[in-house]
């Protein structure tokens, strides 16, 4: 990455019941992969927004999922999770969130993230339409119920709508629907994604590569393509994360991440502290 190849990762999530000892597991892990500063940014469940309803009160998937639920808190946890991650700053440990959009709720998210001194706010799409499109059999069901075109034509009008809340500093696995997709040309959504590469540029959010991804379909998101578009049309507020949900998950194929960026041209990453975006070489 840069001379002495040191990374950055900035999307990691660990276990809150025991954050204390597991931030301590990552600090190791962080020096034995070379790993210069990495952000925690747990998935922050809002209190009357229906991913809480789905989650926290009867969800199908998410109550038998203990590695997202165990690396998710409500608001009631916060206190305690601001006061662990900051404790670590001299570390080079950041404090971030990850938080679903809501189109409903850009109110509620606003007024909580100007409540906490975050330095980076992420923000995902993980449901449409009820259906969890990151879990493999309700993505089935939903398929089932339309055609996958359509899903994704909703997904891109739904992340438009992310991207012009500007609530968020960066967007999340931005193409995610295509996780547990059926094989879909770039080409055939190609309009839906110029337009969110627009709104995102026009609202001053950025993306990430995410190497999460190479677990599932031997990709990171976003495609190649869809990045290679980004640099075409000069979105540059670009972040690498692993979405590491354990320690030894941290930094996972990082380094491919800067090999792809680097081959659609792109010759910097950006990471962010009190939510400004600092700019670093590959």
């Amino acid at each position: 990455m840069v001379e002495d190849r040191k990374l950055i990762d900035s999307h990691v999530h660990i276990d809150f019941d025991k954050i204390e000892s597991e931030l301590e597991s990552y600090l190791r892990e962080a020096e034995s992969k070379n790993i210069s500063e990495f952000t925690i940014t747990d998935h922050i469940i809002l209190p009357n927004i229906p991913v809480y309803d789905y989650i926290i009160k009867g969800g199908k998937v998410f109550l038998k999922d203990l590695s997202f639920l165990k690396c998710s808190l409500t608001t009631m946890d916060i206190k305690r999770y601001v006061n662990t991650v900051k404790k670590k700053e001299a570390s080079n440990v950041r404090l971030g969130a990850e938080i679903d959009y809501n189109e409903h709720c850009e109110d509620k998210i606003k007024d909580f993230l100007m409540m906490h001194p975050f330095d980076v706010v992420l923000g995902s799409l993980h449901f449409l339409d009820g259906y969890c499109i990151s879990r493999k059999m309700e993505m089935k069901s939903y398929s089932n119920k339309i055609p996958i075109l359509e899903i994704y034509k909703k997904y891109f009008t739904k992340m438009r709508k992310l991207a012009q809340s500007k609530l968020f500093d960066i967007i999340s696995h931005v193409d995610l629907v295509r996780k547990h997709s059926e094989p879909v040309k770039f080409e055939d959504y190609y309009e839906e994604a110029s337009t969110l590469i627009n709104d995102l540029l026009e609202n001053n959010t950025g993306i990430e590569v995410n190497t999460s991804g190479y677990a599932f379909m031997n990709d990171s998101y976003p495609s190649t393509e869809f990045l290679a578009l980004c640099k075409e049309k000069g979105l540059d507020k670009v972040t690498i994360g692993s979405d590491a949900h354990k320690a030894e998950d941290l930094g996972q194929n990082l380094e491919k991440a800067v090999e792809k960026l680097k081959h659609v041209g792109y010759d910097k990453i950006v990471k962010f502290k009190k939510r400004k975006p600092e700019y670093m070489p590959i």
